[in-house]
């Protein structure tokens, strides 16, 4: 699994001085049931266990093995659980999701890229299908918990089901009218969808969320240093895309493809925002997670797409670790660090390129995820491999001038000489 939330991030929670108790409690039971989750999965793997699809979808079981992708980052989590300016619990529930995602991070280390299940489709002959299920967890572990509204139903009177239930349509939609694409695997496939998930309801609530492999999982977050992850399309937007890279693409999540990995449903999850309000690339923010916080956040979001490294310096959450740069890359730096230098090549790409970024630089990334040659790179993907690949694409699709604006981006953060 890759949450959204790092684990770096929910330590600096746990450890704060600056959050009541209750809420670095919870961001340590949020780790140490993340740490807990990988443990178990990596010991199912052994034992050679498959996992399960959805009952909604049409995606074959045992593909892939359930992994979660995890919106905030561990460095955040981190300097949660180490802040002085939070009481004990609030630091406690930083510390429980850091090590519940470090279990998860290892079993993912551990696993090749899971084989591409794209159905092939004619986009000019696809008809959008959307077979939503929204599950309330009800601040319970179980998964998918119970069923509060399916497709074609009314609203409920739960924000959090609506909300998120609009967020995949919102992104659905978009993936079908811009590349036309049907669903998650192409061919119809939606995944459940769980909001109020909370691994321990004992703490104020989960840090975090994430794709499975098998379905989307949404906190609500402590009320303190997070608050309800299912309210930000863009988070939506995010977790879905890990499961289109994961059926189109099936880029594993360790050292530089767990960082494109990460990239790609960061700009993806941006694009949706765009093309939702209408925005040109000049126009946008380029943040991601800007609507996460309920305290006084000192900064924009907890990621800065056009400027990696500069999305908050702030007492509790500590600095943006993001690097947007390849000099300063290394293989044990968190994914959520590493992302930033892809990032940063789409946002040049895509300014250089003027207009709506969906257009041009989004179609280059969207037939790179599904170019065969990113699939044969398999678990030894690098961020040169996908580099080279958008910019044969942006030759394929608009010409030279288009790659070597491509080409000139990468070289800009040192990928490409």
């Amino acid at each position: 699994m890759c949450h959204f939330v790092p684990g770096y991030v929910l330590q600096k929670i746990a450890e704060s001085e600056a959050i009541p108790e209750e809420a670095r409690q919870a961001a340590i039971r949020t780790l140490s049931v993340d740490q807990d989750f990988r443990e178990q999965r990596v010991q199912a793997l052994t034992r050679g266990e498959a996992t399960t699809a959805p009952v909604d979808s049409d995606i074959p079981a045992a593909q892939a093995p359930i992994v979660r992708s995890g919106f905030v980052p561990p460095g955040i989590l981190e300097h949660v659980a180490q802040s002085e300016l939070l009481d004990d619990e609030t630091r406690e529930n930083a510390r429980v999701t850091l090590r519940s995602d470090a279990k998860i991070r290892e079993q993912r280390a551990a696993l090749v890229g899971p084989a591409a299940t794209d159905q092939p489709h004619d986009p000019a002959a696809v008809a959008l299908v959307l077979r939503r299920a929204i599950y309330d967890g009800r601040n319970r572990s179980a998964l998918p918990g119970t069923l509060t509204r399916a497709e074609g139903a009314l609203r409920t009177r739960d924000r959090q089901v609506n909300n998120v239930f609009d967020g995949v349509g919102i992104t659905v939609k978009f993936f079908h009218t811009v590349f036309g694409r049907n669903a998650i695997d192409g061919n119809g496939g939606t995944p459940r969808v769980t909001v109020h998930h909370n691994p321990d309801p004992e703490t104020l609530g989960y840090n975090n969320a994430f794709w499975n492999s098998d379905q989307l999982v949404f906190g609500d977050g402590d009320g303190i240093t997070f608050d309800y992850f299912a309210d930000s399309l863009d988070v939506v937007a995010h977790e879905l895309t890990h499961a289109i890279t994961e059926h189109s693409a099936g880029i594993p999540y360790s050292k530089q493809a767990g960082g494109l990995n990460e990239s790609i449903s960061d700009i993806f999850a941006a694009l949706v925002e765009q093309w939702h309000f209408n925005q040109t690339a000049a126009d946008a923010d380029w943040l991601t997670g800007q609507n996460l916080f309920p305290i006084a956040f000192k900064g924009a979001a907890l990621r800065n797409i056009a400027n990696p490294g500069t999305a908050f310096n702030d007492p509790i959450l500590g600095q943006d670790a993001q690097i947007d740069h390849f000099s300063k890359y290394n293989d044990s730096l968190d994914v959520h660090i590493t992302s930033g230098i892809p990032n940063r090549a789409f946002y040049l790409i895509a300014i250089n390129f003027g207009g709506h970024a969906w257009l041009k630089a989004g179609k280059i990334w969207y037939e790179t995820l599904k170019d065969p040659e990113v699939r044969r790179f398999g678990q030894d993907i690098t961020f040169k491999n996908w580099a080279d690949v958008t910019v044969n694409q942006a030759d394929k699709l608009f010409g030279v001038p288009a790659s070597i604006v491509v080409r000139n981006a990468w070289v800009s953060v040192g990928v490409l000489i």
